[in-house]
């Protein structure tokens, strides 16, 4: 990679990126379909109901230090949720493995492919997606196209 890449377009930061994102992904996957907020409430403990604060909403890293269990009533959160958050994550470390050297390209591709999954799993299942997911999806498919087809 060459030294004058930009420090965001290093796979470890775009993996906590692509983390973050796959935690929101989550917020949205759940909510979206019941004609929730994907913004508001705060998330909470499925059983206990209380606000998860900050400092235990980390992507991914959480639910290692909280052995996947709430801090207040000790039930066991899914590992599916982190696993979606990793799993996002190396959608955006991937974008910098694949395409060291053309930024744009794979940051446009990583963000193809992070709203590909979600806007495809809701329109199979839901018949519906919101518009900022597919809006992405375009984006980066025109982007990346764009990058790859006229340089």
């Amino acid at each position: 990679m060459s030294e004058l890449m930009p420090i965001y377009y290093n796979p470890f930061v775009l993996f906590i990126w692509g983390a973050c994102w796959g935690s929101f992904l989550n917020v949205v996957l759940y909510r979206f379909p019941l004609g929730k907020s994907v913004v508001t409430p705060p998330s909470s403990c499925p059983n206990c109901e209380r606000l998860i604060p900050v400092y235990d909403n980390i992507p991914v890293l959480s639910w290692f230090i909280l052995r996947g269990k709430c801090r207040q009533c000790k039930q066991p959160f899914s590992i599916r949720y982190t696993l979606n958050e990793a799993f996002y994550g190396l959608i955006w470390a991937l974008g910098a493995v694949i395409w060291p050297e053309t930024p744009l390209a794979g940051l446009s591709a990583s963000l193809a492919a992070m709203a590909l999954i979600p806007t495809a799993w809701l329109l199979l299942r839901y018949k519906k997606a919101p518009l900022y997911l597919v809006g992405a999806l375009l984006v980066g498919v025109g982007v990346h196209l764009g990058q790859l087809f006229l340089g």
